[in-house]
């Protein structure tokens, strides 16, 4: 049982800002390797081993996503090859 002091604290703030460079670096190398690569034809070990050029890149991208609340339609396909 909740008591009433619990249910009426409020929850914390979300913060809801644009993602940052370092939460983009951590994000990418998260991804596990050796996985092939998605419609667009880009390895994982690409996006980790691109260096600063391409996580900037990535980071642009990703930024622009999340302010415009639209990913792109290929971010949304799998392909799924039956062995």
């Amino acid at each position: 049982m909740v008591s009433e002091d619990t249910a009426s604290t409020p929850d914390p703030p979300i913060d809801a800002s644009s993602p940052t460079i370092m939460e983009t670096y951590k994000a990418t190398n998260r991804i596990k390797a050796d996985k092939a690569p998605g419609p667009c034809g880009v390895y994982p070990e690409y996006i980790q081993h691109g260096g600063s050029d391409a996580m900037h890149a990535l980071h642009k991208i990703t930024v622009r996503v999340w302010e415009d609340e639209v990913a792109p339609e290929e971010w949304h396909q799998g392909i799924t090859i039956p062995l």
